[in-house]
């Protein structure tokens, strides 16, 4: 069987959909500078800061949900309600401890487009770069 052409696949509604949600996510705290580099937004920076300090006190991630939903700050959707999960995943993310690891998925073959996880045969990029602080 002849693998079909680029051109000869049909379009997917689905896919299409996932790639514009994929483009719209961002990173809390961080946007697009005009140089095309991430750059940090003081407002939401601070809240990501009064998260690790809070956590770094030894306060839970109930403690920590509490106290922003008694502050009124919204999440990075606008809602009023935290999670104890959302916390959690910006305690995690590497972006906001200044390095990121890149190229731990890669498409093995574009035709299918499956993502195979990278077990050392691309090799690593590993970018590190002194967080701001305001």
């Amino acid at each position: 069987m002849a693998q079909k052409t680029v051109a000869e696949i049909p379009a997917n509604p689905l896919l299409g959909d996932l790639r514009k949600r994929k483009r719209k996510l961002r990173v809390a705290a961080y946007r697009k500078g005009s140089d095309g580099e991430p750059e940090i937004v003081p407002e939401e920076a601070k809240i990501i800061r009064l998260i690790t300090q809070n956590y770094l006190n030894s306060d839970s991630l109930r403690t920590i949900k509490e106290t922003l939903e008694s502050m009124g700050v919204p999440t990075a959707t606008g809602n009023q309600n935290w999670s104890t999960e959302a916390i959690q995943r910006i305690l995690q993310n590497e972006k906001y401890m200044g390095d990121v690891l890149l190229q731990k998925t890669y498409t093995a073959d574009f035709m299918e487009g499956k993502v195979k996880k990278n077990n050392g045969e691309l090799l690593f990029s590993y970018r590190w770069r002194l967080p701001q602080s305001n």
